[in-house]
């Protein structure tokens, strides 16, 4: 009884760590998002690359005054109303080597759908 309980707090734990550390990873699309939006007027906080409240809310202004849905979130027409693209990172999984959206976890397997263009070994 007494080692499920260490190990179902472990894995609670684990969950913990990993829900808190998600939201706070770096993302060169959130960087420079936040740059043009400082340009543009908008308050992201500091351009750090990291999606906070402030990034947000930056967001969800630029969002309701250039006539796009209110999201909060950094979608591909936000981005393109920003002027900013995608950045993209290389990966090589098991036999394969494919790109994939910077700031978004990283695919698995060769057959990922979060796997860009494929370049086979």
């Amino acid at each position: 009884m007494k080692r499920k309980t260490i190990i179902l707090v472990f894995i609670v734990l684990q969950v913990f760590c990993l829900y808190f550390s998600v939201g706070y990873a770096y993302s060169d699309s959130v960087y420079n998002a936040q740059k043009k939006l400082k340009q543009l007027g908008y308050d992201p906080g500091p351009i750090d690359g990291i999606f906070g409240k402030k990034t947000k809310n930056a967001i969800k202004n630029f969002q309701a005054d250039n006539y796009i849905n209110v999201t909060g979130q950094l979608n591909n027409e936000t981005k393109e109303k920003l002027g900013i693209q995608n950045s993209y990172r290389k990966v090589q999984t098991g036999q394969c080597k494919c790109t994939y959206t910077a700031g978004s976890m990283p695919p698995t397997s060769c057959d990922d759908p979060r796997c860009g263009p494929v370049e086979f070994d």
